[in-house]
């Protein structure tokens, strides 16, 4: 019952402000062969937008919701982050209508669900990129507050908002292509701290008035 997005569209939703030259982080993945040995060693690198695809046919290739300062992919350098991600493992054809349908009724409804392979991700897009500084502590409350919600969904991992997904248009490890569908219109970051009960952090307000202040030499 949800619009199948194309893997541009989706692109284009969660990094609208990135042009056919500017870089994406992308985060690849050991290799091993059947064996355990390794073929190819993680690393990190960066590929303009305009390429993106060139490797989709790679099923190490990972895409952070995220962006950094300088560029540079670490939890320290995090800038601001674009989505919110639940990673559900073991979900197959015959249970994903079952756990949706429960989901959707205890739970804010995503507004994405990607079909990684083996899993899916929920995906809580925001309608603009929440910047870091003076929010760390809640989006880390946010971040924690989404997946917890889903314990009793499925197989669950959990994961740090700068951690990579399997993006739409990627091979799976299953040698599948990774699909993605609408669900609903993009959130802000207050809707999704309301919904999910999240606070303001105490006192976030007034000590960034009293440093305005001092600032200012009043």
């Amino acid at each position: 019952r949800f619009l199948e997005l194309s893997p541009d569209d989706y692109l284009s939703t969660i990094f609208p402000d990135k042009g056919e030259e500017d870089d994406l982080i992308i985060v690849l993945g050991t290799l091993k062969d059947s064996k355990g040995n390794v073929i190819e060693k993680g690393t990190v690198t960066r590929i303009r937008v305009g390429e993106i695809w060139d490797i989709a046919w790679r099923s190490n290739a990972y895409i952070p919701y995220c962006d950094f300062k300088r560029n540079y992919y670490h939890s320290r350098t995090l800038e601001a982050v674009r989505a919110f991600v639940v990673d559900l493992d073991k979900v197959t054809s015959r249970n994903l209508s079952k756990i949706l349908r429960y989901a959707f009724k205890q739970i804010p409804e995503p507004t994405h669900v990607v079909n990684s392979g083996r899993g899916v991700h929920l995906i809580y897009a925001l309608s603009k990129p929440q910047l870091v500084k003076g929010w760390r502590w809640c989006i880390r409350a946010l971040n924690e507050a989404i997946q917890n919600a889903y314990e009793k969904v499925g197989h669950l991992d959990k994961h740090p908002v700068v951690h990579p997904y399997r993006f739409p248009g990627f091979t799976t490890r299953i040698n599948t292509t990774a699909t993605v569908f609408k669900v609903r219109e993009q959130y802000t970051t207050e809707e999704l701290m309301e919904l999910f009960k999240i606070p303001r952090k105490k006192g976030s307000q007034a000590q960034g008035k009293a440093r305005s202040e001092r600032k200012e030499g009043k």
